[in-house]
């Protein structure tokens, strides 16, 4: 590979280019140099934390997070009230009284015409889940958020007990359960696509949808805490100029791609050096 991210280095025409980074107050510094000494004036590379990010809940997503959190709002909205048509009375609230003019009030829902599930039967039933797995957040000088174990049937206690999820909360002092993130029939298709039928034949769906599930809620969290970051490049010498954002949680990628982004910038100064030299064979002066 051209660059190493690890070593810190860049080779260009067989060349190896050391890469300086310098910390700053408005994010890290990348210089390149040869044998010690700085080359390329004029090119830099930058790291640094974005201030206004995009939420990745804007994204594609095989899951639908609906959260409640006082102060926030977080997620895809607020959990829904878990109320749906009663099956006995098909909605009615009542029924004939097979022995006289009147009606009775329906025992299971009452009268109301409508029952409350449980939230994992209701997502199930409702919205067509196949996964549902519990939210957290802790929040202590930040916010972050995890998930739970995937609820096998109906919520029980134990499912969303707020205890033992944070590193540093066991207590679960700073810890609240907030919702629940699940998988729907139109997310899979949307991240699926033509696989989702395959994995399904071969009975290991949910365990995809699982961890989709568990990385959106990892890069969510990253998102929560602050830890999205851009780089930029560009070289005063040749204007060239490039950058990206919104890396979640992943300074390593970020990372990489500016490293590229300096080999590139690096090619295009060797390649106006080289020009500028042939132009100077010829007794021409560039500007």
């Amino acid at each position: 590979m051209p660059y190493d991210t690890k070593k810190y280095t860049i080779t260009v025409n067989d060349i190896q280019y050391d890469v300086d980074e310098e910390e700053t107050d408005s994010g890290n510094d990348f210089t390149i140099s040869l044998d010690g000494e700085p080359v390329f004036e004029g090119l830099e590379g930058h790291i640094a934390y974005e201030q206004d990010a995009d939420s990745p809940r804007d994204w594609e997503n095989v899951g639908t997070m609906l959260v409640n959190y006082d102060h926030y709002n977080l997620g895809d909205g607020n959990n829904d009230e878990f109320e749906v048509e009663c099956d006995q009375c098909g909605g009615a609230g009542c029924y004939p009284d097979p022995d006289s003019d009147h009606e009775l009030d329906c025992e299971k829902c009452n009268g109301d015409g409508y029952i409350t599930l449980d939230p994992a039967s209701y997502y199930r039933k409702e919205r067509g889940a196949r996964v549902v797995l519990p939210l957290f957040v802790y929040e202590h000088s930040g916010i972050t958020m995890s998930a739970g174990a995937a609820i096998a049937d109906r919520a029980k206690q134990g499912d969303v007990r707020s205890t033992g999820r944070f590193v540093g909360d066991d207590a679960g002092w700073d810890t609240s359960f907030v919702g629940f993130i699940f998988d729907t029939p139109e997310g899979i298709d949307k991240c699926f696509g033509d696989s989702a039928g395959i994995a399904h034949v071969a009975g290991v769906l949910d365990d995809q949808i699982e961890e989709a599930l568990r990385s959106e809620v990892s890069i969510y969290a990253s998102y929560l805490e602050g830890d999205v970051v851009y780089f930029l490049t560009y070289d005063e010498e040749t204007e060239y100029g490039d950058g990206c954002g919104g890396f979640i949680g992943d300074h390593e990628e970020c990372k990489n791609q500016l490293f590229a982004s300096l080999e590139q910038a690096i090619k295009i100064r060797l390649d106006e050096y080289k020009e500028r030299a042939e132009w100077a064979a010829r007794d021409t002066i560039t500007i």
